[in-house]
């Protein structure tokens, strides 16, 4: 497997697949983690053109030693997990700063940069905190186009041991997506996170308490809700952890992150945490269309949504629906990895606010870790 930037998100090294002929940066389909397979690999764009022992020893990986002639010997860097990011960053994406964990055994274009450390531990520690909002924020003051290794000699690496469990567990269960991450899950796991967890009660949410220490397919965060709660819980941890208050978090997120507001303002989640409409340009062919097509007898999200249900201040926060389920083709035009696949949606639909999530993570955590940062 060789990577390039499409194929990963945020804490997500499963995000999007190319299609057959794959030769715009549109041409992928993303990836539904609640239907792949516990070995899934997604296709690849390229392949090596020289044997594999001669391709492994174009990158050295970790000196380990010495030759009886005294020549550096290394490991080979394939064999390691790895921090894959992004190269190319854009200050007014959604997001700037995209990592995920790579798996052993793959590789990857210069698109994309990749840290390997000796202790899969320290790749965890690494990747957690630069899946937060308060790393991508510092990527994206410095104003800059590219991930450049000397930029990432910044990024902290660790943090006070009462923070680990609870930030190794979320970036865990969101990463180690496949059997091929099944040895990292075993090698990071503590009793602990089964005794965590989250700061709010929705039956969409995977229960803690019934992870194990071998890897199975029902071990990671596979619907888009609990990945989306996964990631807000990330943020304030690690706001927590590196001395920010909660009023920073709020103030980086409103003021840094409007495509990302955009879209959390207009995506609608079922009762199964599946999405069933978003606006966001990253997902484009999941869920449905905000509007049907008559002439193909196809409904849209404005069809389905019935009435809206509202707080007491009078805000809309979900929809009824018209029906207690919706079925849905996938139209092959929109993917081709799931084209004239059905899909069920459950009413009802609500969308998330992240402010208020930060703020009921905040109080949760700082409950359990004794923050008392404002």
């Amino acid at each position: 497997m060789v990577y390039n930037g499409p194929q990963f998100f945020v804490s997500n090294p499963l995000y999007k697949n190319p299609i057959e002929e794959c030769k715009l940066n549109s041409d992928y389909d993303v990836i539904d983690l609640t239907s792949i397979s516990e070995d899934f690999i997604s296709r690849t764009n390229y392949l090596p053109c020289i044997p594999l022992t001669d391709y492994k020893k174009k990158v050295r990986g970790f000196l380990v030693g010495q030759d009886e002639y005294g020549n550096e010997v290394y490991d080979d860097w394939i064999d390691h997990y790895k921090l894959g990011f992004r190269h190319m960053v854009g200050s007014t994406s959604e997001r700037t700063l995209i990592c995920a964990v790579l798996p052993r055994k793959t590789a990857h274009i210069h698109g994309v940069l990749s840290i390997a450390l000796a202790d899969a531990q320290h790749t965890v520690d690494m990747g957690e905190l630069c899946a937060s909002l308060v790393l991508d924020f510092y990527m994206k003051i410095l104003s800059v186009t590219n991930l450049m290794p000397s930029r990432m000699m910044a990024f902290p690496m660790g943090v006070d041991n009462k923070y680990n469990s609870a930030l190794r567990s979320r970036f865990l269960l969101l990463n180690c997506l496949t059997t091929a991450y099944a040895d990292l899950w075993k090698e990071i796991w503590s009793e602990d996170y089964k005794r965590d967890t989250w700061s709010v009660e929705d039956s969409r949410l995977k229960p803690f308490g019934q992870l194990t220490e071998q890897w199975k397919w029902e071990t990671p965060l596979r619907n888009y809700f609990e990945r989306r709660q996964a990631l807000v819980e990330i943020d304030v941890i690690a706001a927590m952890a590196l001395g920010l208050s909660l009023e920073d978090l709020e103030m980086i997120y409103t003021i840094q992150f409007p495509v990302l507001q955009q879209n959390e303002a207009d995506t609608w989640y079922d009762a199964r945490g599946q999405i069933v409409f978003t606006c966001s340009k990253g997902l484009t062919g999941v869920g449905l269309d905000r509007k049907g097509n008559a002439r193909q007898g196809s409904l849209g999200w404005e069809d389905i949504r019935g009435a809206a249900i509202t707080d007491s201040e009078g805000k809309i926060v979900g929809y009824q629906g018209t029906a207690p389920t919706h079925v849905h083709t996938i139209d092959p035009a929109k993917s081709e990895l799931y084209g004239g696949q059905q899909q069920t949606f459950y009413a009802p639909y609500t969308r998330c606010d992240r402010i208020d999530d930060y703020r009921t993570a905040w109080a949760h955590f700082e409950k359990r870790f004794g923050n008392t940062n404002k």
